[in-house]
């Protein structure tokens, strides 16, 4: 995270550190606010770590907010299963909806995904897990 602006005036903007950098490209194609753009990139974190291959992953959501995350839902119970094995979901009161990954290296990363449709997450386990599965795109 760029820590020249503060971590605290990162969050009075709505930032959290927990974007990755590339989550600010994705707001750019929707969001024509230069200004924003600017506030992303300040608080985002670089993903240095995109070779790292990952041999779990772990779901963390909190069960009573799955309503108001319809994509998530949608993933839990139609798409987690192909990931048998890689994949664990894992409902904890309060938790905000996020990825969790790590390896027998002890490499441990996470990655809120509060707005990802189901293709985003299969893209992401794709790219992130070392025997990525077979999956049936939506």
């Amino acid at each position: 995270m760029h820590l020249a602006q503060g971590y605290s005036k990162c969050e009075n903007l709505g930032f959290t550190g927990l974007q990755v950098c590339s989550d600010c490209e994705s707001l750019a194609e929707y969001v024509k606010d230069e200004e924003l753009l600017a506030d992303c990139k300040q608080c985002c974190v670089k993903d240095t770590q995109s070779n790292i291959k990952y041999t779990s992953a772990t779901l963390e959501v909190c069960p009573y907010r799955l309503n108001g995350l319809p994509h998530i839902q949608d993933f839990i119970g139609k798409h987690a299963a192909q990931y048998k094995g890689s994949l664990k979901v894992m409902r904890r009161v309060n938790a905000y909806p996020k990825i969790i990954l790590s390896n027998d290296k002890g490499d441990r990363t996470s990655v809120r995904i509060d707005n990802w449709r189901v293709p985003t997450i299969h893209d992401f386990l794709a790219d992130k897990l070392q025997q990525p599965v077979k999956t049936k795109r939506v």
